[in-house]
């Protein structure tokens, strides 16, 4: 048997996938389908294009080996789960920078044709500063998804540190990112099921609160499905391509055009519990390695204890950007690559649809800067991406006061 694997990379995922091959001949007949093999030297094709020929080459060589090369299926779907000519890349396995990751998407984006050279050379230029200083990690949330140990005899939740021996159990599907706010996917197996009830039922609830509004009106799908809230004198609910706002007879009409009412959430969101479970999310996906310079975060997210010498949290930067819509929120981290900085050690950010959020992980020993960063002139020329929109806006979210449970919504009738 042949041990072998191969790293893909698609306009929407990328990843690798490993092979057991029976001998020399399977090994020989799988590259010669993206390239050619001669004697002993083997030349394959970075940029592959899923044609129909390819298409049908790649199911016949799957289809004969699959009783005793499983791994294949997923090979397969892989394939025929692509745009008809969508150009893909196949590449050697093999660690890669955030640099070579990112060179290699806007590779992919210009062969099929969703942006110009002109906008790749842009994109290196715009983001060479951040990923000189920065590491990023970006988790899929469009397919099934979990990290951390399959086996849950080997699991030690993130949170608590209990494992199976001391008493944790992982019988739950724990979602590193809300399932409130659309991520069916992405699921952390390395939270045990009382964190998992913990942060369901007394933290993620803030957020959801506090993001009442846009989930509402991006049509953020959660457990119940669709989004609805009430509002004084009625409801409004998302019902996919349209929203409707159903009035009693004697609640306010529209006047002059607009239509004005107040959505009211479950609860009156905390603000330093909306930054925890922003934080959660950072926590649930960051890599393993990186979480021993967090145990103060860590402990803050879970029992809400900041250190006794930390004063203030940083502020938490928010705007409304041109950003293509998507079923999920996503969530993406910025990791520095040295170790004691004047940088903060982990930026993320925060999207759901046209909203995104801007904050530092607080509280890491790596941590040596002002925390006033995000929004200083470093920061936007580190992070020329977020400089290039100017409607920043700086929200305190280390109060522990509760907000107000009503949000007010100007609906303006157009032509």
């Amino acid at each position: 048997m042949f041990n072998f694997s191969i790293d893909y990379m698609t306009a929407n995922r990328s990843g690798r996938i490993e092979f057991n091959a029976a001998g020399e001949k399977d090994l020989v007949a799988f590259f010669s389908l993206f390239g050619t093999v001669e004697r002993d030297r083997i030349c394959t094709e970075v940029l592959q294009r899923a044609s129909a020929d390819l298409k049908a080459e790649v199911a016949a060589f799957c289809e004969t080996r699959k009783g005793r090369v499983p791994q294949l299926g997923a090979f397969r779907k892989l394939i025929e789960d692509l745009s008809p000519d969508e150009v893909f890349l196949i590449l050697p396995s093999k660690n890669r920078s955030t640099v070579e990751t990112v060179k290699l998407e806007a590779l992919v984006a210009w062969a099929n044709g969703t942006t110009s050279a002109e906008e790749v050379a842009d994109l290196d230029r715009i983001f060479s500063t951040t990923l000189a200083e920065y590491d990023l990690v970006v988790p899929s949330t469009d397919r099934r998804s979990r990290i951390g140990n399959a086996r849950k005899a080997d699991r030690t939740c993130r949170f608590c540190k209990r494992n199976r021996s001391t008493g944790a159990t992982f019988e739950s599907n724990a979602h590193a990112i809300s399932r409130g706010l659309g991520n069916v996917h992405l699921l952390l197996a390395d939270e045990c099921d009382e964190c998992n009830a913990a942060f369901g039922d007394d933290l993620e609830p803030h957020l959801l609160a506090l993001l009442e509004v846009p989930r509402l009106f991006l049509g953020t799908c959660g457990r119940s499905g669709l989004p609805r809230a009430k509002i004084k004198g009625g409801v409004i609910r998302n019902e996919g391509d349209l929203i409707f706002v159903e009035l009693l007879q004697d609640a306010p009409l529209m006047q002059d055009g607009e239509l004005t009412f107040e959505v009211e959430s479950e609860i009156a969101p905390v603000p330093e519990n909306c930054y925890r479970t922003l934080a959660k999310f950072a926590l649930s996906v960051i890599p393993e390695g990186a979480l021993g310079n967090l145990k103060d975060t860590i402990n803050w997210v879970r029992y809400g204890c900041r250190p006794d010498s930390t004063g203030e949290l940083p502020p938490v930067y928010t705007a409304i950007v041109p950003l293509e819509p998507n079923p999920s929120a996503q969530i993406a981290l910025y990791i520095h690559k040295s170790g004691l900085s004047d940088l903060p050690h982990v930026v993320c950010e925060f999207r759901l649809g046209c909203y995104i959020y801007v904050f530092i992980l607080p509280f890491s020993d790596l941590d040596q800067g002002d925390i006033n960063f995000l929004g200083s002139e470093r920061f936007a020329s580190i992070f020329q991406h977020y400089a290039a929109f100017k409607n920043w806006k700086a929200l305190d979210l280390g109060s522990i006061e509760p907000m107000s449970r009503t949000t007010t919504v100007r609906l303006r009738q157009t032509e």
